[in-house]
């Protein structure tokens, strides 16, 4: 990706600013010192997409590279123009501002020019005079929308297209440029606009607009969603109602942004369409305060726009190569893991994965993209992927990757039972097999090592915090919402708690399974408070971060305090960072620790094997991933940094 910015910039400057493009050279204009920027920008947790354009402004304008650096973040308006007269205020040389709308940037976009303050626009336009900002960096918003739209009119719907239309942030540049030739085609009856609604950039309220939708019973064949992260959320509804999607299915998926992700999904046949925007601008910029800083003038076009060239990717025409080349963010957390590519003159080692979606919590995403970082042609594999919660189903996947004579079987089973004859029959066909995640009920003869979290002792840690807290007379009462069942997570993670229940030392108030669902969590406690009322429970038990996330839901949307003080303790299991966020803030009170990285060591022993060694594990073959629980008032930011997963 940077390789196709310096190609634009090159394009675009190379008037002007030849030397600009290798962005190496920062404090050469900057004679008196640093030079002071000022950035506004969205939140990093917006999205992919906003978390790589923070990345990039952080890549570029640091000390190193010549500049004093101050940023905000904010989803507000309000809020951001605040930062931007305090950034005037505080006599910034530059001001760099992606804003949350186009409207309201007049009146301070004049006051930064009347302090003699340049300022940079990027990724998005403001309504304001050009002759108040020096240029604008940014994506082309209205040709994204009208590459989606004319996508759209090309395929070939029964009826028509009926499309489902979820918005980005109601005003922002991106949100009006993607809807404006979308409504474009609604307007002139070439498509039937089904429902229409923002979910303002969230995955969460995007998968409860497309369940609205399915429950009014309107007949729909496609889901237009500005961004990855709403695609996703309606992904996950259409999955839950049983509706088929993708290629052949019964509703095509189109998201906006060209997540690394997000494009799996089209090379899997899951969406059917990803436009890209690029979030790359730091470099561009760059060059230009380059240039007036020595003394030059910007070589630019009139009204000051430079625009970043993009594409969009369709299922059936996207390659791995496309995801590596274009998609945004990284494969895994654990960037400080190196790979050892395996020996490959006597070919690619041929691997079959089956796996867990990546859709179903934070925790399998992150498992996900750390099986997909290493398990690839680049590190000597041929890899084939199934995703399926349902057991059933991945024995089925299983028994097509022996028969299609893989060299390995990786397997994270969705429950724990019936394995026994599909590891036999990999066994009598010479293919090794390797557990990873959960453990299965299967002789350990069966594979050759188990690289799993101890589902138990997560288990253990909280239920023993739980009865080391004093809850007065009536000790922990408890709503435990369970995982799964049947999956070595949720057995794991429910038998040490129900030791405690049936010895008297808990006590259980309601006990129901969610299936790792934020949406059922968040019921199962809405129907515990309206059947036994607010005062029934102190804790909450959830068995993964996204249920925990649903039952404090439920508790504040009820007027229940929660967390450090609050009437009921919350406990969740798997670290992601916002999870753990919310145990610095004092919202939660514990999050267990799950970690999902086991690729590099299934990596390890398959290097060891293929050259003819054998593997050092215990006798019974399963190797333990180290895990901690984090307390409020203990936990520390660098413990979010250190150990959190995903993003915020």
């Amino acid at each position: 990706m940077k390789k196709v910015i310096g190609i634009l910039m090159c394009l675009v400057l190379i008037a002007s600013f030849a030397a600009a493009c290798g962005g190496s050279d920062a404090d050469s204009g900057a004679d008196s010192g640093l030079i002071k920027v000022g950035i506004v920008n969205l939140p990093p947790s917006e999205s992919g997409y906003r978390a790589a354009n923070v990345a990039d402004m952080e890549r570029v304008f640091n000390t190193a590279n010549g500049y004093e650096v101050s940023t905000s973040f904010s989803l507000q308006n309000d809020q951001q123009i605040i930062d931007a007269r305090g950034f005037i205020a505080d006599g910034v040389d530059y001001l760099l501002l992606s804003a949350a709308e186009m409207v309201g940037w007049d009146a301070v976009l004049r006051e930064a020019q009347e302090a003699g303050i340049k300022v940079f626009l990027f990724d998005r336009l403001v309504d304001a005079p050009t002759e108040l900002f020096e240029a604008a960096v940014i994506s082309d918003m209205h040709n994204q929308g009208k590459m989606a739209t004319e996508w759209i009119l090309r395929q070939n719907f029964d009826g028509g297209p009926k499309v489902v239309h979820i918005q980005g942030q109601m005003g922002s540049a991106a949100q009006i440029g993607r809807t404006e030739p979308f409504m474009e085609a609604v307007n002139d009856g070439r498509i039937t606009l089904v429902y229409q609604q923002t979910a303002t950039w969230s995955e969460d309220t995007a998968k409860e607009i497309v369940e609205t939708v399915i429950a009014r019973g309107d007949s729909f064949n496609v889901v237009y969603a500005e961004n990855d992260g709403m695609a996703q959320g309606a992904m996950v509804a259409l999955q839950n109602a049983g509706i088929s999607h993708g290629v052949g299915g019964d509703v095509y998926i189109i998201g906006v942004d060209a997540n690394k992700w997000a494009l799996r999904h089209v090379l899997n046949g899951d969406w059917n369409l990803n436009v890209q925007c690029s979030p790359f601008q730091a470099d561009v910029i760059h060059g230009f305060i380059q240039t007036l800083e020595a003394g030059g003038t910007l070589d630019i076009p009139a009204n000051r726009i430079v625009i970043n060239e993009e594409r969009y990717f369709e299922a059936g025409a996207i390659t791995e190569a496309d995801i590596q080349r274009y998609g945004l963010g990284e494969d895994s957390s654990d960037d400080a893991d190196v790979i050892t590519p395996l020996d490959t003159s006597g070919g690619l080692v041929k691997v079959g994965i089956v796996n867990l979606p990546p859709s179903e919590s934070g925790y399998r995403a992150a498992n996900v993209a750390d099986m997909e970082r290493v398990f690839n042609e680049a590190n000597g594999y041929e890899v084939s992927t199934a995703f399926s919660l349902q057991n059933d189903q991945q024995i089925i996947d299983a028994r097509g990757f022996i028969a299609d004579g893989v060299d390995y079987l990786l397997l994270s089973a969705a429950e724990m039972v019936g394995w026994d004859a599909v590891l036999r029959e990999a066994q009598e066909a010479g293919i090794k097999v390797f557990l990873f995640d959960r453990l299965v009920d299967a002789p350990s003869s069966l594979f050759e090592a188990a690289v799993v979290s101890d589902m138990h002792n997560q288990g253990i840690m909280a239920r023993d915090w739980i009865l080391r807290q004093d809850f007065g007379a009536d000790g922990p009462k408890v709503v435990h919402i369970q995982g799964q069942m049947g999956s070595a997570a949720q057995i794991g993670r429910t038998e040490p708690f129900m030791e405690a229940v049936d010895d008297g030392r808990i006590t259980l108030v309601f006990q129901q399974t969610a299936t790792w669902s934020e949406d059922t969590a968040k019921d199962i406690v809405e129907s515990v408070i309206a059947s036994q009322g607010a005062g029934s429970f102190n804790v909450v038990y959830a068995e993964n971060d996204g249920m925990a996330q649903g039952a404090m839901i439920a508790l504040q949307n009820a007027g229940i305090s929660h967390g450090l003080g609050g009437d009921v303790y919350i406990i969740g299991v798997d670290a992601n960072k916002w999870a753990l966020r919310h145990v610095l803030n004092g919202d939660w009170n514990l999050n267990v620790q799950c970690s999902p990285f086991q690729a590099s060591v299934i990596h390890g022993f398959i290097s060891t094997l293929e050259a003819g060694g054998t593997l050092n594990v215990p006798p019974d073959k399963i190797v333990i991933n180290e895990e901690r629980y984090f307390e409020a008032g203990v936990i520390t930011e660098a413990d979010i940094q250190q150990y959190g997963l995903g993003d915020e």
